[in-house]
């Protein structure tokens, strides 16, 4: 009734501009009084390694918290849907970075990923607020994508040519690049979409003279992983990965020296010389034996 008396003693102009106005302020007041989940849309992981799915809760404008909020994440894949956490089946495998009742940090730990854990991942949270009261907001689905270890080395059939292959989630936005030198010499993406677990990205590519080859995986043309050959034609050989360790196959140098003859002879003369006054020793004990028993019998 309010609005209504204010908005009837003014002229259209006014009145569309007041309109406007108002709804600009209603819009306005309940961004900034909105309750909002950040979610990353992917996250890509190598495969085993512990994996971080963060969460955050943001109340802003003159709102605030009345009750700790209630964490929910949900795994979802294809048609299923499972409770990831809190939930007994994940309950080894799951934790909060912050444990605190209060905290708007809701973020999760997921250990040892699979093949089989690619797949949805939504954070979900019940809160009630001064303003708003009691009500559910959840996040937007972050999506998990796998690869494994590149393995980059020369063919058993034919050692002039290197192969280089990863197997990952299947999602096109992987990319499987092989270089020398700044200059790309290959480059595979994913085309088989409908694997439930993994594909393989493969390429072969034959070197000659240059040192360096690099195999390196990409998603969404940001590099996540790689692998360097150095070829054994040019100096060195073997392959290191992307933490600089070196696996390769290492040559060392070996010097003849001459055999030690006279050692070897010193040796057994000594071993001889040993041996001979021992027997004599004994022989000489013998020999006082039998004299004393000869003499004892005369």
């Amino acid at each position: 009734m309010t609005l209504l008396c204010v908005f009837s003693g003014l002229s259209n102009v006014k009145m569309k501009w007041a309109i406007r106005i108002f709804m600009i302020d209603l819009l306005v007041s309940g961004v900034c009084s909105g309750v909002s989940i950040e979610q990353p849309l992917v996250i890509t992981a190598s495969l085993g390694q512990d994996v971080t799915f963060p969460c955050l809760l943001k109340v802003s404008g003159d709102d605030t918290l009345t009750i700790p909020p209630v964490l929910y994440w949900l795994f979802k894949k294809e048609d299923q849907e499972k409770m990831l956490h809190p939930s007994r089946e994940y309950e080894h495998r799951v934790a909060r970075l912050d444990q605190q009742q209060k905290a708007l940090n809701l973020s999760i730990r997921f250990k040892d990923v699979q093949w089989e854990d690619r797949g949805e991942y939504l954070c979900k949270v019940s809160v009630t607020t001064q303003q708003r009261g009691s009500f559910r907001e959840k996040g937007r689905a972050t999506e998990l994508l796998l690869y494994d270890e590149i393995l980059f080395q020369t063919s058993g059939l034919n050692s002039s040519v290197l192969q280089c292959g990863v197997h990952v989630s299947p999602h096109p936005g992987f990319e499987l690049s092989s270089s020398s030198g700044g200059q790309t010499l290959n480059s595979t993406s994913v085309l088989d979409t409908t694997s439930s677990l993994h594909v393989t990205l493969f390429q072969s590519i034959a070197f000659g003279s240059r040192q360096k080859y690099q195999c390196s995986l990409y998603f969404n043309g940001e590099l996540i992983s790689s692998s360097t050959f150095l070829n054994p034609l040019s100096g060195d050989g073997g392959l290191v990965d992307e933490t600089g360790t070196f696996s390769g196959n290492v040559s060392v140098s070996e010097e003849k020296y001459p055999e030690p003859w006279f050692l070897y002879s010193g040796l057994i003369l000594v071993q001889v010389v040993l041996l001979s006054a021992l027997t004599i020793v004994m022989l000489s004990q013998i020999c006082c034996r039998l004299w004393i028993t000869y003499n004892g019998t005369q």
